[in-house]
């Protein structure tokens, strides 16, 4: 059975939201048409990705990765995964502090993924990386 698992809201979603909300009333307020056309691509490309970002660990282990409809789908075979770990990633120094998964795969790729339910995600994904490389 597939798990599916939704990304975290990060603060720099939220930043962002509010710098091309402002920049689009500000766009309108002064009548700048070109301007707001590309402040509204650029909403709607930033609530997309923050609405469909989605991690899924299939049945067989791969880690699959949708970062929305406008991303390619990258998917990670079990054999690629070296380690999975939580790690803590300073935002802001030491001010704001956001919680991460760290994904090692072959090649010295670093994947960041921040799931909501991080614990969870990391004993499935361990789980079924160690499964899979039981039946190999």
């Amino acid at each position: 059975m597939n798990r599916v698992f939704h990304a975290r809201i990060l603060p720099g979603h939220y930043l962002a939201l509010g710098v091309f909300a402002y920049l689009l009333i500000h766009a309108f307020w002064v009548h700048s048409a070109l301007l707001a056309l590309l402040c509204m691509v650029v909403l709607v490309l930033v609530v997309e990705r923050i609405v469909h970002t989605q991690y899924t660990v299939t049945a067989d282990g791969k880690l699959q990765v949708d970062r929305g409809r406008f991303s390619k789908l990258k998917e990670i075979a079990p054999a690629d995964i070296l380690r999975v770990e939580q790690a803590k990633a300073p935002l802001l120094g030491r001010l704001l502090v956001s919680h991460c998964v760290l994904v090692h795969c072959k090649g010295g790729k670093i994947l960041t993924l921040v799931p909501v339910k991080e614990e969870e995600f990391v004993r499935v994904l361990r789980k079924r990386v160690q499964e899979a490389a039981g039946v190999a």
